[in-house]
């Protein structure tokens, strides 16, 4: 949208900082080992008015990988990432990805029928860092 009337006299010109100097100043966001939740940060979910829970059915985990789920559930809840419930209103199924170092990420579709479709979203998204960072 224009807004009539407004000239622009000086623009002053901003450095924008190279990726490697980003990585070093927030190393946390980049480090793609890390398990670790951001600390000091909630996240709020906006419902669409008309939102209904959703108990999605538990994808089939392979035989051979279910102690391998059960090991990483434990320790989230040993480390305090999640919780151990009896009742939810809201089930999302999860499933296993194997990750480049041999070890198993836990990856939990939100896409499927559940929690994504109900969510209020923010039209205006965060560019990504191509758009922000000139090349």
């Amino acid at each position: 949208m224009l807004i009539p009337n407004i000239v622009i006299s000086h623009v002053s010109p901003v450095e924008v900082p190279s990726v490697s100097e980003l990585q070093s100043m927030f190393p946390k966001v980049f480090d793609s080992e890390s398990e670790s939740p951001i600390v000091g940060f909630k996240a709020r979910l906006v419902l669409k008015p008309n939102a209904i829970p959703v108990k999605h059915r538990a994808y089939k985990v392979p035989f051979g990988l279910v102690d391998t789920a059960n090991k990483l559930l434990d320790s989230w809840v040993s480390r305090g990432v999640a919780t151990r419930t009896r009742h939810a209103e809201w089930v999302s199924p999860g499933f296993l990805v194997l990750k480049k170092n041999g070890e198993y990420r836990m990856v939990v579709d939100l896409k499927k029928k559940t929690l994504n479709p109900q969510l209020r979203i923010d039209h205006y998204p965060i560019p990504c860092l191509e758009e922000i960072v000139p090349n």
